[in-house]
């Protein structure tokens, strides 16, 4: 029984420590993400312009061509992008400020909830393994 107790005390500090790693690597990701987006704000960008293609955007059977599809993702994740940070519209505030900000916005949301699931994916599978080892 001790052995067990200390195996899953070691399991535990394991996954604290991997919990903390992907929650400060997250954390700094996102922080980076923020700052460039204010740098790029500051700046403002000239938008190339764009040439109509001799070729159509869907090939011979009506589908949507790869192409195609890679920019209809890209402008989809910069419509979500934009709906994130409407918050942070305004470019008066400082750099500082825009960032904490930033990080209030991704607190609340799904991604550090996911990185909980470092406890909850080890667990569940060894509740399951020790289940199918009883009762099989």
């Amino acid at each position: 029984m001790i052995v067990w107790i200390r195996n899953i005390v070691i399991i535990f500090v394991l996954l604290s420590i991997a919990y903390t790693v992907l929650s400060i690597r997250a954390r700094m990701v996102q922080r980076a993400k923020l700052a460039a987006e204010y740098t790029a704000r500051q700046i403002p960008q000239k938008k190339p312009s764009e040439k109509p293609s001799e070729n159509s955007s869907e090939n011979s059977s009506g589908k949507p061509t790869k192409r195609r599809l890679k920019k209809w993702q890209k402008r989809r994740s910069k419509k979500q992008s934009e709906k994130s940070t409407e918050k942070l519209e305004n470019t008066t505030v400082s750099k500082k400020e825009f960032i904490a900000r930033g990080m209030q916005i991704y607190g609340k949301s799904y991604r550090p909830k996911l990185i909980f699931g470092v406890y909850l994916v080890p667990i569940a599978v060894m509740a399951v393994l020790i289940y199918l080892a009883q009762y099989s």
